[in-house]
């Protein structure tokens, strides 16, 4: 079964226990040809893409003018206040990219989070729930990955078209999946299907009227249809 690459105005949620494999299906999926992306890696284990350039600190502009960034930031530039900043650079920077007159963005791009609970923890939120709800219209896509939903801020989660669903340590946040499923998905399926490195699609779209489309994947590496 393919997966279709999202647009850039969609908003994804990857979950999943330490090892499950989100980090590869999103690694797999910024593959598909994106003009433009840039990626929090705060643990520094995210595989990187081979155009890919991996900057330290946030001054580097240098570094920032690569196409495709991974951010793996330095103490204490890896500390909540910090990312937060740098989640509001990206912002104001979709801002002045977008032409209002015309409608198009100069410089589409994917934002990806590989971790959001440095940012859960010290409460530095902000940025990141205003690129959830504001990024969507200004085509940047924003891209959030945790062990946990609840370390996603609720901006995300809500804002959120895509779930992709790994295996799960705690029921508690398997049965907050299974309230997003509108009783498509049993607890039992759930977790039957999420063994081996498979997981859940949790999906919704204007062709769905909002409802969402539960689909199970096969175990990765996923095939991604080239964008």
């Amino acid at each position: 079964m393919r997966l279709v690459p999202p647009e850039y105005e969609e908003r994804l949620l990857f979950l999943g226990s330490n090892g499950s494999g989100k980090s590869v299906l999103a690694r797999e999926l910024l593959a598909a040809g994106y003009r433009r992306t840039r990626s929090i890696d705060l643990k520094g284990d995210f595989e990187l893409l081979q155009d890919h350039q991996v900057v330290r600190e946030p001054d580097d502009w240098r570094g920032f003018r690569h196409r495709h960034v991974v951010y793996r930031p330095r103490p204490p530039w890896d500390r909540g206040p910090h990312l937060d900043a740098m989640l509001w650079h990206w912002f104001r920077e979709a801002q002045s990219g977008f032409d209002a007159k015309r409608k198009i963005q100069r410089h589409p791009t994917v934002i990806y989070v590989d971790e959001t609970l440095a940012l859960a923890h010290s409460r530095h939120t902000e940025a990141l729930a205003r690129l959830a709800v504001a990024g969507r219209s200004l085509r940047y896509g924003l891209w959030c990955a945790s062990q946990r939903p609840r370390w996603i801020p609720v901006e995300a989660r809500s804002e959120a078209w895509r779930w992709y669903v790994f295996h799960l340590s705690y029921e508690q946040d398997e049965k907050e999946v299974l309230q997003h499923a509108k009783r498509q998905l049993t607890l039992e399926q759930l977790q039957a299907g999420s063994e081996h490195h498979a997981f859940w699609e949790l999906r919704r779209s204007q062709h769905t009227a909002g409802r969402w489309d539960v689909r199970h994947m096969p175990p990765l590496p996923a095939e991604v249809a080239t964008r």
